[in-house]
């Protein structure tokens, strides 16, 4: 009996310590899941949009050409009053030394102060100013592109989610229909053709499954490309439920200020940057004024000192390459502007009534176009049951109504790309 209970003991140690140990293994798995759920949550648009113009490769590229050209003001407010020229050279007499010289060694050096007299500093500084705000304007209108790409990546990856669960739903009926066919075959209630169709069927839902499958799937990768968070779980499924969302004021304060855009911009600041480098080559034709500092000792032992200028007159070099250059530069940045904010003002409008005839589309598809698609597919499905009909009227009212409820979702992600261009131009979130 002692042997028993102690057996007893030691079987119920065992099966303690199994349970503790099952409880601590499920709750680390469960937090483990909670923290992958936490960080696969799909994000917000307003994160998205965000995060893309902070971390896109577009922006950060385009970031690093507006710290380069802040750095070139270093060197540009640089005083050449800070670089001294220092000469020095001495020489020694060959043979007999005259009488009353010394060994025939003469030293001289000089120094020379660069003063910019003609605004050279003055004109580098504005250029380098003007350079930086173009720059700037450049590097809003790329956070706008990347911005604007992943607006369309966000809404392709929403659609695409819509577009397997519809084929999910799809797939579940059809495999339904599968079983009762196969067993209404064997009773003879059914034909092999019947059965044949069932299978087609869900092969095709299948496939429709799987190929919005890898959509979403590729649509997260451009993503996560485009926004650099690294875990971005899957859309909600009733996200693409409606159109993308309306224009709000910021978007139309900035439609009324089109010269305003990022892009139209950074050809204003283009065409300003040209004109400071016209000013700079021309400053630049005169050099600085060599104020020169003389000092040294002759051949016979004098200490001797003295000064002097230096100016190098413009007669032959007087820059005027760079000056047509920048100035041809100015030219096309002026031309350049004015055919993109007219071009700008056309795809704005465009996209402003794309975006107001998808609402309207959309709306109507809901209200009553897939609503008398789906009353026709449960008609006909009730025909069919009662012996009425024949399956391929059944299959095809079902087709008809995947293929409304798919042309549904064209529109909704052509709106979400609309949305996408809006933002890329007008550099706010509409």
């Amino acid at each position: 009996v002692v042997v028993e209970s102690r057996a007893v003991r030691c079987i119920r140690v065992s099966v303690r310590s199994f349970v503790k140990g099952a409880v601590v293994c499920a709750l680390l798995a469960s937090s483990a899941s909670s923290a992958r759920s936490a960080r696969a949550s799909w994000p917000t648009l307003d994160v998205v949009w965000r995060a893309s113009r902070e971390r896109a490769p577009e922006s950060v590229e385009a970031l690093s050409e507006t710290l380069r050209a802040r750095s070139e003001g270093v060197g540009a407010r640089t005083s050449s009053f800070d670089n001294p020229i220092l000469h020095f050279n001495a020489d020694h007499g060959v043979g007999a030394t005259p009488l009353g010289a010394s060994n025939g060694l003469v030293a001289t050096g000089l120094l020379g102060l660069p003063i910019e007299i003609a605004g050279q500093r003055s004109a580098r500084i504005r250029s380098v100013d003007a350079l930086v705000s173009w720059r700037e304007r450049q590097q809003a209108t790329a956070e706008g592109r990347a911005g604007g790409a992943a607006i369309g990546a966000y809404g392709r990856a929403v659609v695409a989610r819509a577009r397997v669960e519809q084929a999910s739903r799809a797939e579940e009926q059809a495999e339904d229909e599968l079983t009762w066919f196969e067993a209404r075959t064997q009773v003879g209630d059914a034909t092999a053709v019947d059965r044949s169709l069932a299978q087609t069927e869900l092969a095709r839902q299948a496939q429709f499954r799987a190929e919005a499958e890898i959509d979403l799937v590729e649509a997260q990768a451009d993503l996560r490309a485009l926004t650099g968070l690294p875990d971005i779980g899957d859309p909600p499924a009733d996200a693409a439920s409606g159109p993308p969302p309306g224009i709000g004021p910021a978007a139309r304060q900035a439609e009324q200020a089109l010269g305003a855009t990022p892009r139209v911009e950074a050809y204003e600041r283009e065409q300003a940057y040209w004109s400071r480098e016209v000013e700079k080559a021309r400053g630049l034709r005169w050099s600085p004024l060599e104020v020169m500092v003389t000092g040294g000792q002759d051949e016979f032992g004098q200490v001797r000192v003295g000064g002097g200028l230096g100016w190098s007159l413009p007669i032959v070099r007087r820059g005027e390459g760079e000056i047509a250059r920048a100035t041809a530069a100015m030219d096309r940045a002026r031309a350049d502007r004015e055919a993109v904010s007219r071009a700008i003002e056309a795809v704005v409008r465009g996209l402003d009534e794309q975006l107001a005839r998808t609402g309207v589309a959309v709306v109507d598809l809901d209200r009553t176009g897939i609503p008398a698609a789906e009353r026709l597919v449960q008609a006909t499905d009730a025909a069919f049951r009662a012996g009425k009909l024949e399956l391929v009227r059944v299959l095809n009212a079902r087709r008809d109504l995947a293929l409304m409820r798919g042309r549904r979702l064209d529109l909704v992600e052509g709106g979400w790309r609309a949305y996408g261009d809006l933002a890329a131009i007008l550099g706010v979130l509409p």
